[in-house]
């Protein structure tokens, strides 16, 4: 869902590999840190960041697939204090959106707005050319077993409203390890 890498990674090599035209063009729309500095990720708080994506899922949509997996595992974060979410944490909460951590869960109902209208027109861009195709084409989310909130990833109402087909919890080798080592 995120995979944006730092210009400076390897030397630089991989990012003039990896990255796409629209990252390099649109450094507006990254992640900003507390203290407004750019992360090498691209917001989802901005519609211009959903759209690119949405467009991208569209086209694979077209080809010959049983469905989409969007993977909030790999690369996240996908919010930080971008205009929009610090303009729509002070209107909710009355206060400036750095005096509070990444992790206050104050921010995940933002967050959640924000992602689950993406979440809902890739369902419903499945949906569309599942129609044309005469079959359903399913839609999957893998996501951190305790992280998800944080990353904006509303598992409650994608379950809730039917978005998802199947739901893909990561759960982390320590994790793994202390449950099967418990009685």
């Amino acid at each position: 869902m995120n995979g944006d890498y730092a210009e400076s990674m390897w030397g630089g090599t991989f990012p003039r590999f990896a990255n796409g035209s629209f990252w390099w063009k649109h450094p507006e729309f990254r992640v900003l840190d507390a203290r407004g500095k750019p992360g090498s990720h691209q917001s989802f708080a901005f519609p211009e960041v959903r759209e690119f994506k949405l467009n991208i899922l569209r086209e694979v949509a077209e080809q010959d697939i049983d469905g989409i997996n969007l993977d909030f595992q790999r690369h996240p974060t996908f919010f930080g204090f971008e205009k929009p979410m610090s303009d729509a944490f002070k209107a909710r909460y009355g206060i400036e959106a750095n005096t509070v951590p990444q992790d206050d869960p104050r921010w995940f109902p933002l967050r959640f707005e924000m992602m689950n209208l993406f979440v809902r027109e890739v369902r419903q861009l499945l949906d569309e050319a599942g129609k044309r195709k005469g079959r359903h084409l399913g839609l999957s989310a893998r996501i951190d077993w305790k992280k998800y909130p944080t990353w904006g990833c509303d598992i409650e109402t994608w379950l809730k409203e039917g978005m998802l087909d199947y739901l893909v919890v990561e759960i982390g080798r320590a994790s793994c390890r202390e449950r099967v080592s418990s009685p």
